[in-house]
């Protein structure tokens, strides 16, 4: 398993968060051609440079468009993403950061979600600042994100509402039920962007995890803290072994919903749970009911994710001894993600259905073409 670990000690931002992650790619080409394949109606260009601060040599990510004053609003700006030229998993993942985004302000705004509307300028930097985030995660092929407490600052900023404390009512939203801090020199050091994307794809972590460091990469920030304004990250691969020994929790539910369910599922795999199923079952007083299971390798956390996120009276815990393959890497072939696990190579269908609807030929033309790479 690919860890990446982000460093917030000095805070977080999209374009930190990007220039971190560019520190760890052999060549920035295949990401500005995914980058192309954003569909933003504004003229852009990307600004990527490698410096030198604080000591250490870094990135920094910056992207300038024409100012049409234009607003946007929530569907305007999913349309724009679900028009360009990218996988499925990285347009779901934008959207759902940018669905959070809207519901952080619409709650400090008090205004409906559609009602949300973004700067031009501020909304084409975080449409590419957040697709951005997610073509690296797939260009690392990173399995799982873990990221430190967020410092968000302190003191105030001025904002088009006029001077505020910082954290900003939008970032005390979007970073409710994480861990923080806020120390160092005065000043804004959380993004809304930044730490949306912290929410909508990392979990909390008290220190770098155990494997092999793979890469790092330090991002700079626009502003110029004396005491450092950078994001650090590292990326770790997960000691290989055959065996290990996991939990299974499980428990039967008949009273609620499929959509409560449905959340409940996606809440624990977020938490980072090493899978979790549905089966339906025939209940006392001839109710229609789930038993839900989830495997893991730490229970105490995902005990109190299951009786947060459903009814159930109580979990089933057992230890269970399993016989692993291997552990997983990537590799890319013909601009295909392929996941590696032992002796066994598996095309990403993503990335396969992606590259079939570019080209207009079937799925299996695709499988075929890479089959006979294989052979040769």
């Amino acid at each position: 398993m690919r860890t990446l670990f982000l460093d917030c000690s000095f805070g977080v931002s999209g374009d930190m968060l990007i220039s971190s992650l560019l520190g760890h790619l052999k060549d920035e080409s295949e990401f500005r051609k995914k980058l192309d394949d954003i569909k933003c109606p504004n003229e852009v260009e990307v600004e990527i440079e490698t410096t030198k601060r604080y000591h250490v040599k870094g990135k920094t990510f910056r992207i300038i468009c024409e100012n049409n004053l234009q607003s946007r609003c929530l569907d305007d700006i999913i349309k724009i993403i679900e028009s360009g030229n990218l996988s499925q998993e990285i347009k779901q993942k934008s959207i759902k950061a940018f669905s959070l985004l809207a519901d952080a302000e619409s709650a400090v705004h008090g205004i409906s979600k559609d009602k949300v509307h973004f700067h031009e300028i501020g909304a084409v930097d975080t449409i590419f600042d957040i697709v951005g985030f997610y073509i690296l995660l797939d260009l690392l092929c990173i399995d799982k994100v873990v990221n430190t407490h967020v410092n968000l600052g302190s003191g105030k900023f001025i904002c088009e509402h006029g001077e505020m404390p910082v954290p900003g009512p939008a970032v005390l939203e979007i970073m409710k039920g994480r861990n923080i801090i806020s120390e160092g020199e005065e000043g804004e050091r959380a993004t809304p962007t930044g730490a949306v994307l912290i929410c909508a794809s990392s979990v909390d972590t008290d220190g770098l995890p155990k494997g092999k460091l793979i890469s790092y990469g330090y991002g700079f920030g626009e502003k110029k803290f004396k005491d450092g304004n950078y994001l650090r990250s590292v990326i770790v691969d997960g000691q290989s072994c055959t065996d290990d020994y996991v939990y299974l929790l499980e428990c039967n539910i008949d009273d609620m919903t499929g959509e409560q369910l449905g959340y409940a599922f996606e809440k624990l795999m977020e938490a980072g749970a090493l899978d979790v199923w549905q089966q339906p079952l025939h209940m006392k007083k001839n109710r229609v009911g789930i038993k839900l299971s989830v495997l893991c390798l730490e229970k105490d956390d995902f005990v109190n994710l299951i009786f947060k996120h459903t009814t159930t009276r109580g979990i089933r815990i057992s230890g269970v001894h399993r016989k692993i393959r291997g552990d997983s890497s990537f590799k890319i072939k013909d601009g295909i993600k392929i996941k590696v696990t032992g002796n066994m190579e598996k095309p990403e269908f993503e990335d396969v259905k992606c590259e079939a609807e570019k080209r207009d030929v079937s799925i299996k033309k695709i499988y075929n073409k890479l089959e006979e790479h294989n052979e040769h």
